[in-house]
């Protein structure tokens, strides 16, 4: 029912505002009419004191001008701190203070000057002015200069840039002979000691940045001694790394240009730490921030100066404006009777007005807000109000009541779909985690055990992809209805998104598990038949059990989604989950969505290693070979990106993409007349990642 089919009442209803407005003019033109004689007469009074403060005046507002000028000033310096690129604050810094000094000059003549001798005030502020402009170009200039600017940026430039690079150069070119040469074992100790040190020298960099970030940023300063004991810990660390590469060097075990450039690692490591000692020195000063300390050894007590001065020289102004107002105070005695009469008029009006709000406006509205209060509550009904209905009052109760019909009506709605899966109408990630939790909180009052499952459609990907969309959300469909009727009431199963459900089975141990997983594996292996077409797919399915795997709703998920992962993985059906398989660390689950988006965003590189054949002198084909340089972890070996890929799913789309790419290159070898044709193209897996021969 909305409020158009409730009932209204028949007594005639009026507008508050027709009301209000009737006593509203009446009261306000008895105001008007006495404020209206009584302003007549005060303004030929007031013209004789105007007269006697306009020369006063005229010096309060020129020095109120010159505070201006100074704030502005002042603002300009505030944002060329803040932001640099802005020149045009030097404009205005210079400007301001050129009309402050201008305004200054033209209240040197003025008569009230003369007779309270406040000149020296004024030659003052001048001065201050000039020295403000001084050190604020001086700031302006330090500030541009980032080296001026922080001392500690110019040694990390110039003293600790060069020889991080040196040792970046060195560990990688090393690390470069090791996989390019025959004759240097990859799987070596020494090969091992190399990807240590660039580790450990990557994290001393990483550490170095955050503490230069700390630093600059004005961060927590106990944060900052934290962080030096962090570096000097991984300097410590890579020092000790580097003293084993010696020992080993001796040996001549890092080819021949990593045996040069590794003599050359300690000379390197100690330029750079000297220069990382004089940065903590400097950071541990006052020396640290340049501007800063200008700011507040010069600036800021200039400008405090100035508005001291200025202070000073309008209390000097003001009282003698206020000796000048005593004098007149008997002239102003008729105005002040004047004005209490007005007042008194003015009362009377807001006192009528009140009482008519009260009457006509705040007493229903508190009527209605109190029956909305319990309405809110189901109590009772807002047409059943008993108040002196007007048409505000009455629109104001029918839009409530609509407006409550039609919230009941579409909370209904929300919280059914934040709760459900809208392709499947089952329980969606958010209600089946409520449920785990709900149940985890029994299990654990009565001692018991539960099983939470977590499954995986195999082949999804590809039936999705050559049948549409539109099968593929039929067969979820499907899929969920075989999983629902395999369960008993008390089981929950919900669609977690994609291809993946979730089920919870309360006061279940692995035994119990183990056969309803069974039970599933055989009722998902029978064909599906979505429209014309029979599907075959299985499943894979991971569970973990409440408390032996974890006792929390994140942990109990996670370990399923692993052991789903080594069923898929092994082709299992199903597995259990043991903390032995769980290879899916955060590090590993991290690097399987980078890779995936590196996939995506043709992140991924193909060296082509040409085919030469000596009897014909010709090019006949090329070996592609694929390449990850990480932009945090450098290079990634192509055995991880393989192994990764395997593990995430994703190995047919890095295989479709190297393949698409060699292609392609393959392409523009012929558009550039490399004609391949005398090789036909093959596959052949590689220790060094997939490899195509053109």
């Amino acid at each position: 029912m909305t409020f158009n089919d409730r009932n209204h009442s028949k007594k005639p209803i009026v507008s508050i505002q027709s009301q209000y407005l009737f006593v509203s003019v009446l009261l306000g033109s008895v105001v008007i009419i006495v404020s209206a004689l009584g302003y007549i007469n005060m303004i030929g009074r007031s013209n004789f004191l105007i007269n006697k403060v306009k020369n006063i005046s005229y010096v309060l507002e020129v020095t109120t001008e010159v505070r201006n000028h100074i704030s502005i000033a002042n603002r300009a310096i505030d944002t060329f701190m803040l932001e640099p690129e802005r020149v045009n604050q030097k404009v205005i810094l210079d400007r301001e203070l050129s009309r402050a000094q201008s305004q200054l000059q033209q209240l040197k003549p003025q008569s009230i000057i003369e007779k309270l001798s406040v000149a020296n005030f004024i030659n003052k502020i001048q001065e201050d002015i000039e020295l403000l402009g001084k050190k604020s170009r001086n700031l302006f200039e330090i500030r541009v200069n980032v080296n001026a600017q922080y001392p500690a940026m110019e040694i990390s430039s110039n003293v600790m840039r060069p020889s991080r690079n040196a040792i970046f150069s060195i560990l990688n070119i090393t690390l470069n002979e090791f996989q390019q040469s025959n004759e240097l074992p990859k799987n070596s100790a020494e090969y091992d000691l190399v990807i240590y040190a660039q580790n450990a020298w990557i994290s001393t960099i990483a550490e170095y940045r955050l503490y230069m970030a700390n630093r600059i940023g004005s961060f927590d300063e106990l944060q900052l001694i934290e962080q030096e004991m962090n570096i000097e810990t991984y300097l410590q660390r890579i020092e000790k790394i580097s003293q084993q590469l010696q020992e080993r060097n001796s040996k001549q075990l890092f080819g021949f240009e990593g045996t040069e450039l590794i003599n050359q690692l300690p000379k390197h490591l100690q330029q750079w730490k000297f220069g990382f000692e004089q940065v903590k020195k400097i950071n541990h000063s006052h020396r640290w921030r340049q501007d800063s300390q200008l700011m507040k050894d010069s600036i800021v007590p200039l400008l405090n100066k100035l508005n001291k001065t200025l202070a000073q020289l309008d209390d000097t102004i003001k009282i003698e404006n206020n000796l000048v107002l005593d004098k007149l105070k008997d002239i102003t005695v008729s105005q002040r009777v004047l004005l209490v009469g007005v007042i008194l008029l003015f009362l009377i009006y807001m006192i009528l007005s009140i009482v008519m709000l009260k009457q006509l406006i705040i007493k229903p509205i508190a009527v209605i807000s109190n029956r909305l209060k319990n309405e809110a509550f189901g109590h009772t009904h807002l047409n059943k109000l008993n108040i002196k209905k007007t048409t505000e009052t009455k629109n104001l109760i029918d839009a409530f009541n609509e407006m409550i019909y039609q919230v009941n009506k579409r909370q209904q709605a929300l919280e059914s779909q934040a709760l459900n899966d809208h392709l499947t109408s089952l329980p969606n990630r958010l209600q089946l985690k409520e449920r785990l939790g709900y149940h985890l909180k029994i299990a654990a009052r009565e001692k018991k055990t539960l099983i939470f499952m977590m499954l995986d459609l195999n082949r999804f990907k590809e039936i999705n992809d050559t049948l549409g969309h539109h099968i593929g959300d039929h067969l979820l469909i499907e899929v969920g209805k075989r999983l629902k009727n395999a369960l008993r009431n008390v089981d929950t199963v919900a669609r977690l998104g994609g291809d993946e459900f979730g089920i919870l089975l309360p006061y279940a141990n692995k035994k119990d598990a183990g056969h309803i997983a069974e039970k599933i594996n055989t009722l998902i292996a029978s064909p599906f038949q979505v429209h014309t077409y029979f599907l075959q797919i299985s499943v894979s399915i991971g569970l973990s059990e409440f408390p032996t795997d974890s006792d929390d709703v994140h942990s109990l998920m996670q370990h399923s989604d692993v052991a789903m992962y080594h069923s898929k993985k092994n082709n299992l059906g199903y597995s259990f989950y043991d903390p032995n398989t769980d290879m899916h660390s955060i590090e590993r689950l991290s690097l399987g969505s980078e890779l995936r988006m590196a996939i995506e965003n043709d992140q991924l590189q193909i060296y082509f290693q040409p085919k030469y054949e000596i009897s014909s002198n010709k090019i006949i084909g090329a070996e592609a070979l694929l390449r990850w340089q990480h932009p945090s972890m450098g290079f990634i070996s192509p055995e991880l990106i393989i192994e990764t890929a395997e593990h995430t799913g994703i190995i047919n789309e890095l295989t479709y993409w190297i393949i698409e790419n060699a292609v392609f290159k393959c392409a523009q070898c012929k558009n550039m007349g490399l004609d391949f044709n005398s090789s036909p193209i093959r596959f052949k897996p590689s220790p060094l990642g997939e490899q195509i021969y053109l």
